[in-house]
């Protein structure tokens, strides 16, 4: 399983490069949805707002991630097509809008969200982020995280458990790597978008030095078998 990158940051030397701007903070729909199985019981939703992971099984239906707000009822009837059941936990691997725009009718559903700490500390007060020149206001109470961690937190259901690692000062200062034990599968979030260069939030806690940290965690436990999951992108 992963240790904590805490450690990997500090060896990781900050590199003077000119990032250009990547994944689309998406705030209506604009694409279809499209549902694809990466293995039994586990499938990835990918909508305007980004890949979405749905986990079921006896225990609980499980989402990292959400989306924008704007493609909910979608996302919620694409979810009900592979994993029927109501969904328990949702996991959200950073703040932003595209990550966490459905946290508030999933809530509403009965669904518990997790994250990490910074990650319910920016959704309670506006934000800007620069590099889309986007200002987000704060998020209605129900969409905000219920249960938060620092360093790592899991969950044993399905008979398999998941690990999310906090990512220190990566994307953002509340990124989560979510890996599954058994399954081989890892979800990254926005700190790897397929096909585009790495999108930092420098104002929201972000670091290209974070970024590296972030990434060798995640090289150092997969092998060729291994599914990773990227926050936009195939």
């Amino acid at each position: 399983m992963f240790p904590t990158t805490s450690h990997l940051v500090r060896d990781c030397a900050a590199a003077s490069l000119l990032l250009a701007a990547t994944p689309v903070f998406a705030q209506a729909p604009a694409a279809e949805i499209r549902t694809q199985a990466v293995r039994p019981n586990l499938h990835v939703i990918s909508s305007p707002g980004g890949n979405v992971a749905v986990w079921s099984g006896p225990d609980a239906v499980v989402l990292v991630d959400d989306s924008v707000a704007a493609v909910a009822p979608q996302l919620l009837e694409a979810v009900a097509r592979v994993a029927p059941g109501p969904v328990k936990f949702v996991i959200n691997t950073q703040w932003h809008p595209d990550h966490t725009g459905g946290n508030e009718a999933l809530a509403k559903a009965g669904a518990l969200v997790i994250a990490q700490d910074n990650v319910r500390t920016r959704m309670r007060e506006t934000q800007f982020v620069e590099a889309h020149d986007l200002k987000v206001p704060p998020a209605p109470k129900s969409a905000l995280p219920v249960i938060t961690f620092t360093d790592q937190l899991s969950l044993h259901l399905n008979g398999d458990s998941i690990m999310a690692v906090h990512a220190v000062a990566a994307h953002t200062d509340g990124d989560v790597i979510v890996a599954w034990d058994n399954a081989d599968v890892v979800h990254v979030g926005d700190l790897f978008c397929n096909g585009t260069y790495p999108d930092i939030d420098i104002g929201g806690g972000g670091s290209l030095a974070g970024i590296v940290a972030a990434i060798e965690l995640v090289l150092a436990r997969a092998d060729a078998k291994t599914v990773v999951i990227p926050g936009h992108g195939p």
